[in-house]
This record gives structure tokens, C-alpha cells and sequence, in this order.
């Protein structure tokens, strides 16, 4: 069956031209002169073969339009050069971490020792012994454990839900990997110096309304820094927690931070945790991650 729209086009066009050519031809006049011999059919046809317009050129094939890439936010390009900057797959890959670690006071004694374990994808416990004090104080032992959901100590502090979702956030196993479940909003803050390196201020808002504030290298990405708070229950207010991580040392080839400084707010040390014994996907004792 012929295309109509394409007939639609062409028919009216055809009849213009063969009226026009029999009206050269004498045509017009055979028909207002019956008696005159009508023209020879053959030059009618090639008359009319003559006017034909061309047919239409076949149309080029249709090119399909490059797909031009998604675009990456600025601070997705900034969790991608986190990721790799921290290890990338091989570190996404691993599925447990233990180090044991010894925490001093800002004059460098040590007032405790004790041993990490993280497992993915978001449960850690810590154990630590703390000796009895020159003042002749009793010896303690303390226990901290985050399930994924629950948080628990041994030692009397009190679980808050504000406390709970700190944790969570602070024990995700490879947080880069997970920043589109960790938080509602990442937003670039700008560069600021801390000590003498420069580096890239990130304001995140986690999926449970806690605000953190990060701090990567300039030069190379590394989390240097965390600026978050403490939900203190006894005066029901928040206490601003400031945590600098430095020593960077590769791990089987990942880097990970030897030292943990905490400072108050107005920057002065409150304590330094050094982490030694590094021992990736070891195996962990059973009831590390039960609740105390």
C-alpha cells in the first residue's frame, strides 16, 4: 500500500504538470474542438512521462545522538578520590580490622591499653584496662560494643539515641564507600589550614540528623580531621568533640591512621591514642560484638 502522506505530496503536483503539458500539446484545444484528431497516445505518455518530478531522495539513515556522561557533583568527585585515597576495592573488599592501642594524657602518660575490632559492615567493640591511679584508685575495665543498631557500655554511660547514631556513623567499616547511605546532604565547605597542611572542609548531615564536619588532605585526600559533638546526658546538651588523625601507614598496602588526637574546644589535647598491631580480616573472638 502507498505511504497517503507521501501520496498526499506528490498527486497534485503530477495533474498540474499534465494539464499544463496537454495545454502545450493542443489538448486544450481537441477539447473545445471535438471534431480535431486527438494527439497520438504515445506522445501523450511521453509528454507526460517528461513532466514527472524525480523521485524524492532516499533520506540518510538517522544517527543516534552521543550520550553525553552523567555528570559527578563536586562532592561525589571528592568521595571517589576519598575511596581510592583510602584504599578503593582492596579496602571495600576487606571484611574485618583489629588493633590494639594505648591511650595517653596530654603530658604522654598512658592511662589506658586495649584492643579495637571492627567488623563490616558496621559493628566495632573496644576493650581496654585502665590501672589503678597513683592516688590508689581501683583498676577498671571497660567495654564498648556497637551492634549495627544497638550501642552498649560497660562502665555506666548512658546510651542516648543522639550517642548511638554518632557510633554508627563513626563505625561504618569503609565509610567512603557509603556516604549515599550514611547521610541526607554532603556539601563542600571551602579549604582551611589545620596545623600546616591545607585541606577540604566537608559538611555532612547524616540519614539521623547528626552533623559532622571532615577534613581531606589537599594533597592527598586522607581524612585528616573530624569535627562532631557529644550528646552529654547529665546536662542534656551537646559537647563538641574534635578528632585529628595523623601517622598515616599503609596496612597490607591500605592506608590507615597510627594516632588518634582528641582535642577540646579550644584545641588544646585531651588525649592521644596511638594504634599499633594493625591485623586485617584476622579472626575475631567469639562474643567480641555481644551486647554488655
Amino acid at each position: 500500500m502507498a505511504d497517503s502522506s507521501k501520496g498526499l505530496g506528490i498527486v497534485p503536483v503530477v495533474a498540474a504538470a499534465v494539464i499544463a503539458a496537454a495545454a502545450g500539446a493542443g489538448g486544450y484545444h481537441w477539447l473545445m474542438r471535438p471534431s480535431a484528431p486527438p494527439a497520438p497516445a504515445s506522445a501523450t505518455r511521453s509528454t507526460a512521462a517528461v513532466a514527472k518530478p524525480d523521485p524524492a531522495p532516499t533520506p540518510a539513515p538517522a544517527v543516534a545522538p552521543t550520550p553525553e556522561k552523567p555528570k559527578v557533583s563536586e562532592a561525589e568527585a571528592l568521595r571517589l578520590k576519598v575511596f581510592a585515597a583510602h584504599g578503593g576495592e582492596k579496602a571495600a573488599a576487606k571484611r574485618a580490622l583489629s588493633a590494639a592501642f594505648a591511650s595517653e594524657t596530654r603530658d604522654g602518660k598512658v592511662f589506658a591499653r586495649g584492643r579495637i575490632w571492627w567488623r563490616a559492615p558496621d559493628a566495632r567493640a573496644i576493650e581496654f584496662d585502665v590501672p589503678a591511679g597513683p592516688a590508689g584508685g581501683a583498676a577498671t575495665k571497660h567495654r564498648i560494643v556497637f551492634d549495627g543498631k544497638r550501642a552498649g557500655f560497660q562502665g555506666g554511660k548512658t546510651v542516648t539515641p543522639e550517642l548511638t547514631e554518632l557510633m554508627r556513623l563513626d563505625t561504618r567499616f569503609f565509610e567512603p564507600a557509603d556516604w549515599a547511605t550514611l547521610y541526607r546532604s554532603v556539601e563542600l565547605g571551602g579549604e582551611e589550614t589545620l596545623g600546616s597542611e591545607p585541606a577540604l572542609k566537608v559538611i555532612k548531615v547524616s540519614t539521623g540528623s547528626m552533623r559532622v564536619i571532615d577534613y581531606y588532605a589537599t594533597r592527598t585526600s586522607l581524612l585528616v580531621a573530624r569535627d562532631t559533638a557529644e550528646y552529654d546526658a547529665g546536662s542534656k546538651s551537646f559537647k563538641a568533640l574534635h578528632l585529628r588523625y595523623s601517622d598515616h601507614r599503609p596496612v597490607d598496602g591500605i592506608p590507615v591512621p597510627h594516632t588518634i588526637t582528641t582535642l577540646d574546644d579550644s584545641k588544646s589535647v585531651l588525649t592521644v591514642m596511638r594504634l599499633t598491631g594493625f591485623s586485617w580480616d584476622g579472626p575475631i573472638p567469639d562474643g567480641t560484638f555481644t551486647m554488655p
